[in-house]
């Protein structure tokens, strides 16, 4: 059976895109208006001094960081710096490139370069367009040949890797990013949701709690309050937090996540009233994240606040508006802002999981619902989950020679006994067994799935099992299915609203039909 999309709690947990195009959305600047609190302004006067004795694009990459950083781009020196790196472009990494144009035409704004086309993923195939990747890793490898000390060139590396599922190479270019710039606000923050993504969430909240930016920086800040209510810790920082998002010191976008994360926490504590309060504040000039969040907050919490993502002027607001069309029933549009969040964010693979549970349980489009979890094996080889669900669809669209090599991806230390993906991994094999004719096996591994989930106490797994195996015992016709209907009328009345009602009541109608037919 399939997996559904984990509707669980939401969290303000930076997302990592390419430093051009971290640039472009200013958040590693005070561009565009934004005025920065004056106790973050760092130094560059040394910088400055250390590129007049020696000029070369290792030092030129780490001035134009800071400068654009600390709202420094006007200075002489730094313009200069960017005229120089366009003046070796050839050789110059396109992300220093990117901030080099920025630094002299910071009114210029692109658009957002996604990682591929935005319709690509519909012709999904196993190898597409990764070339692009490799190549631009090499690219990037060859710069770090001449500047080995630039940590945003190791952490644009490192996110490439993390795209093609090279989880230890994108570890190992990580940790030499924050070995180089611990103070860092771009590597802290991509640190964080890195070891974040690889599950190591006490290294993440580590590697930003203990630096000394976090004290000052609201964007630093906001990823240690979000890290901290995700592990049910208190954050020291809170109260310095609530401080700065009433103090006026800072453009409203700076503190965009800083109030989102803050409003997270409250709602979690049930003040609704403060959570309200915080989550307005920051939609006054919120980022993607922050307004993803929002649309996430109102759908927990109906009474908390209305949410409309399209009156909002954020460029890549996919998230937010795929969340806002599904709650609306707009599926299709829900899956086309799912392809563009995705091909943003590709290494996650939350917009993946969101678009597949429409696919397969609203379109029952199974065939789309293959191709959109394939997507996700670029970065997730193994993943359980979209192995599972991609078993599932292809076994009701009755391949089952393609089902099959997919149960060979499965490693069995990423599965633990009795977890959520044992039951529905059994569960699939139930439902290939059936499929392949094999039903006395099909029943075996239903009825383990049935009982690991019994005993588990997870009746909605337990339910939606034993609709499956349902559904497969009236297809096949072997036994009298009329003492299977009772347990599918109380699954109906028991989950009135969710999916798993909607199937109990198609088995239903189906044994119907096929009695009527005799």
């Amino acid at each position: 059976m399939a997996h559904s999309f984990e509707k669980k709690d939401r969290h303000v947990i930076p997302n990592w895109r390419s430093f051009k195009n971290t640039v472009k959305l200013g958040e590693l600047n005070g561009s565009k208006g934004i005025r920065l609190n004056s106790t973050f302004r760092p130094d560059i006067s040394d910088l400055l001094v250390d590129w007049e004795e020696d000029k070369n694009l290792a030092k030129a990459g780490d001035i134009i960081g800071a400068a654009l950083l600390s709202n420094q781009e006007t200075n002489d020196t730094v313009r200069e710096i960017a005229k120089f790196i366009l003046d070796n472009s050839k050789i110059a990494s396109h992300a220093l490139i990117k901030a080099a144009n920025l630094t002299l035409n910071p009114q210029k704004q692109d658009e957002l370069d996604l990682n591929f086309d935005v319709d690509s993923i519909d012709s999904f195939k196993e190898n597409y367009q990764l070339i692009n990747i490799h190549n631009e890793i090499n690219f990037l490898r060859k710069n770090l040949i001449q500047n080995p000390n630039n940590p945003i060139l190791w952490v644009e590396i490192s996110r490439l890797y993390a795209i093609l599922g090279q989880q230890r190479k994108a570890e190992k270019c990580i940790r030499n990013a924050i070995f180089l710039a611990p103070e860092n606000r771009f590597i802290l923050r991509n640190s964080a949701r890195f070891f974040t993504h690889l599950g190591d969430l006490e290294f993440a909240h580590d590697i930003v709690r203990r630096s000394e930016l976090v004290k000052t920086d609201p964007w630093v800040m906001a990823t240690e309050i979000s890290l901290a209510t995700l592990r049910n810790r208190g954050s020291r920082f809170a109260k310095s937090g609530l401080q700065i998002v009433d103090s006026n010191s800072f453009h409203p976008f700076n503190i965009s996540e800083l109030a989102s994360s803050l409003a997270t926490l409250e709602l979690k504590n049930d003040s609704l009233k403060m959570s309200r309060k915080l989550f307005k504040k920051s939609l006054i000039n919120p980022n993607d994240n922050s307004l993803a969040q929002a649309e996430w907050a109102e759908q927990e919490q109906n009474s908390l606040m209305s949410v409309d993502p399209s009156q909002f002027a954020v460029v890549n607001s996919f998230e937010a508006l795929a969340r806002d069309n599904a709650q609306q029933k707009k599926w299709l549009a829900a899956i086309d802002y799912s392809k563009k969040w995705f091909l943003d964010i590709p290494f996650s693979k939350a917009a993946v999981t969101f678009a597949n549970e429409i696919a397969y349980s609203k379109l029952k489009d199974h065939e789309l619902a293959v191709e959109i979890a394939k997507a996700g094996l670029i970065s997730h080889p193994t993943d359980p989950q979209l192995i599972n669900n991609i078993i599932y669809s292809l076994c009701l669209q009755n391949k089952v020679e393609e089902a099959d090599k997919f149960f060979l991806r499965i490693k069995k230390d990423e599965v633990p006994p009795n977890s959520i993906y044992h039951i529905c991994l059994t569960a699939s094999r139930g439902l290939l067994h059936f499929r392949k004719g094999n039903r006395e096996e099909g029943r075996r591994f239903y009825f383990e799935a049935m009982q690991i989930s019994k005993e588990t106490n997870n009746l909605y797994l337990n339910s939606s099992a034993y609709v499956n195996y349902c559904r497969e015992e009236v297809l096949a016709g072997e036994i009298d299915c009329s003492d299977l209907l009772p347990r599918l009328n109380e699954i109906v009345k028991h989950f009135s609203s969710l999916d798993i009602s909607d199937n109990a009541k198609a088995v239903i109608d189906l044994y119907s039909s096929k009695k009527k037919l005799g």
